[in-house]
């Protein structure tokens, strides 16, 4: 890799904004072992390289960038700024750049550890190039930024957008109670349980002398036929007609 990518490339929305303390303000290069970051640190340019996604997952890639910074802190006196080492994200580390090519070469010297680019050859070389199983992953690789910081485009007025926003949800939440304890008040109170005591026993209902003196229903005589001058005719005996 050389210095044929600067000037300074945007950033893409994959890219962090800010790793740790380093304001990031544009790229660098990009290679197949990571992505090298122009970033600021207290007010000093900074070259900022960040693992790939193929790169961070390999244990031995991880092991190799953390050798490279010794190395190169040992053999240049070049301090490492800033790097975190978290397993859960990519690693990356800054190194201070009084121009960005100087930093740049910094971030070459890191970047060739990782991918086994400054490995020297033994005798002539035969064959394809190696590279790494994990090279054509060559995206971004996992970042964080803690503390979050306050967004930046969260200008005056859409900070009060935000607060009228937040008074009218509670401004209806408070109806909305309101409401509630308005229903609950007009509703009749609900009839008290019966104790665990005796049930009451009905009360007898008073009867008048006629109707005590009255015999039931199933207790009545039979009709008796009804008086007449005739002689009375059994039922279901037949008679002769009349001879006239």
């Amino acid at each position: 890799m050389t210095t044929e990518s600067l000037p300074i490339q945007p950033l893409q929305r994959q890219d962090p904004r800010a790793l740790g303390a380093v304001q990031i303000t544009g790229r660098l290069a990009n290679t197949d072992t990571g992505t090298v970051y122009a970033g600021q640190l207290d007010g000093q340019q900074t070259a900022v390289v960040l693992l790939t996604e193929g790169a961070e997952r390999d244990s031995y890639a991880r092991a190799r960038f953390e050798s490279a910074q010794a190395a190169l802190t040992a053999n240049n006196r070049t301090a490492v700024v800033g790097r975190d080492t978290d397993v859960d994200i990519a690693p990356w580390a800054a190194v201070p750049a009084e121009t960005w090519e100087q930093g740049l070469d910094a971030a070459v010297a890191l970047l060739a550890a990782v991918g086994m680019e400054d490995v020297t050859s033994v005798g002539r070389q035969q064959g394809p190039p190696f590279r790494p199983h994990w090279s054509p992953r060559r995206g971004t690789g996992r970042w964080r930024v803690w503390p979050l910081p306050w967004p930046s485009a969260l200008s005056s007025a859409s900070r009060w957008t935000h607060v009228a926003a937040f008074a009218l949800v509670l401004a209806i939440a408070a109806l909305g109670l309101w409401i509630a304890v308005g229903i609950f008040r007009t509703q009749a109170p609900a009839p008290p349980s019966p104790g665990p005591g005796p049930l009451p026993l009905p009360t007898p209902t008073s009867t008048s002398p006629s109707d005590r003196g009255s015999p039931s229903p199933s207790h009545s005589r039979a009709p008796t036929a009804p008086r007449g001058t005739g002689p009375l005719i059994p039922t279901g005996v037949r008679t002769a007609p009349p001879i006239v």
